[in-house]
């Protein structure tokens, strides 16, 4: 079963607060034309500022499961880690992640390069 990306989860949610994309965005005084975009991704997820108003704009409850996850989906969308989950935190809950998804790699190995990874990219 393949997981919402950012544009699928803002769509779902934005119906489930309007009858329509125009309603919604007149409502809320955005551009249709670029909240229809963001839905199709063909425009990446906005910067956690822009992202702030438009999860108020869904009615989503900050530290809500729905605001986690919009704002884990967008920060996915641009390749960057979400701000409320640090490298070692992250590190910590790879093995379950990696355990579940029943990777045919030991975790040991992939977490190992994974580090490698983020280190890389943190001295970037």
């Amino acid at each position: 079963m393949r997981e919402e990306n950012f544009g699928q989860l803002f769509k779902r949610l934005r119906s489930k607060k309007s009858n329509s994309l125009r309603e919604f965005c007149l409502n809320n005084e955005l551009d249709s034309s670029n909240i229809s975009k963001l839905e199709r991704g063909v425009l990446p997820p906005p910067n956690d500022k822009v992202l702030q108003y438009y999860a108020n704009c869904l009615g989503l409850k900050k530290d809500s499961s729905e605001w986690y996850e919009l704002f884990e989906l967008a920060a996915a969308g641009r390749i960057k880690l979400p701000k409320h989950l640090s490298e070692s935190e992250l590190i910590e809950r790879m093995p379950a992640l990696f355990r579940a998804s029943r990777s045919k790699k030991s975790a040991k190995q992939i977490i190992s390069k994974l580090k490698k990874i983020l280190k890389e990219t943190w001295e970037a």
